[in-house]
């Protein structure tokens, strides 16, 4: 899948999440007293806003507002104002067509095919934990993403 965010990314990984969405216009916000992992709110002007409970992982969150982007990009927020992100959103068999693409957003925003490929096949970045640290994302997410781009 590819992603309209691409171009906003400065090549450099882990893909810092928060600048793409700020390059988009699109506010990001921590909070502690957040009762979600996460919330999108479309304002009256049309403009968006992600919140993530800073508690969370810090992969979590990165993945978060992946997943935020994708949802906002691919148009499920045309309709509504505002969508509540809870951890049955993530999961990646889930039969709910916008967290299944939101999703798949979200794992080529933060690992791009080509990046992927690279570390893996020029680098020597071949086990789980070297891929999770050189892209910052969890375990959950390094394995559904090679097996996703057929990398494993």
């Amino acid at each position: 899948m590819k992603t309209t965010y691409h171009p906003f990314w400065d090549g450099h990984l882990p893909v810092d999440t928060i600048q793409i969405a700020n390059k988009v216009n699109i506010t990001v916000y921590a909070s502690e007293s957040l009762n979600l992992l996460g919330l999108i709110e479309k304002d009256t002007q049309g403009k968006y806003h992600i919140t993530y409970n800073s508690q969370e992982a810090v992969t979590r969150i990165r993945y978060l507002i992946a997943y935020a982007l994708g949802y906002i990009e691919m148009g499920f927020m045309k309709t509504k104002n505002e969508h509540e992100i809870k951890a049955e959103n993530f999961q990646l068999h889930t039969l709910d067509l916008a967290d299944k693409k939101a999703n798949g957003y979200a794992l080529d925003l933060l690992m791009p095919k080509r990046m992927l490929e690279y570390v893996v096949f020029n680098k020597n970045i071949d086990t789980i934990e070297k891929i999770t640290q050189t892209f910052d994302v969890s375990q959950a997410a390094a394995s559904a993403q090679l097996k996703r781009q057929n990398i494993i």
